[in-house]
């Protein structure tokens, strides 16, 4: 690959990667690998996937911090961002919200997942469920985030901007 112009500087490196909650086809652990910590704790720039639940991607960033301090580096210089899928329903009604977005997600991520499954790793609910999510995230350290709407509807932007940026700016 070349790029032209070259660029003044390198771009920033971001590493992607974390715990993955275990589904019945997958072959992915429950942890974070010590190969993808080095790589991570190397670029300094860290992207935690959306395929674990809240609990793991805080403990991931725990133990990137420790990993960090292994490896002689200062953990606070470490970048912690999140990636994840997201379907926003207009409600505070948290059944609702749920029920409305499962088909979106289910049309997007399949069905060999159990729909709790994708529940506790993706963006489901009520907009102040969600939002109480990403809060305990920036609350642990993030410092980015990634949200990938599962509908190419032009109001999920405009959703997100105005319920879940606004919240956040």
């Amino acid at each position: 690959v070349t790029l032209d112009p070259r660029p003044s500087r390198m771009p920033e490196l971001w590493v992607g990667g974390g715990s993955k909650t275990p589904d019945l086809q997958g072959h992915d652990q429950p942890k974070l690998a010590k190969t993808v910590a080095d790589r991570i704790v190397k670029a300094g720039h860290w992207l935690s996937r959306a395929a674990g639940s809240q609990e793991m991607v805080k403990r991931d960033w725990e133990l990137l911090r420790e990993h960090s301090r292994a490896m002689g580096k200062n953990p606070d210089s470490l970048v912690f961002g999140h990636c994840n899928f997201i379907h926003l329903v207009d409600t505070a009604d948290e059944e609702k919200a749920v029920a409305e977005s499962r088909e979106p997600f289910l049309r997007v991520m399949g069905s060999y997942r159990e729909w709790d499954h994708l529940r506790t790793s993706y963006l489901i609910g009520s907009i102040d469920r969600i939002r109480a999510r990403i809060a305990d995230l920036v609350e642990a350290g993030l410092q980015y985030l990634v949200l990938g709407p599962v509908s190419d509807d032009p109001v999920q932007i405009d959703l997100i901007n105005k319920r879940i940026v606004a919240a956040f700016s």
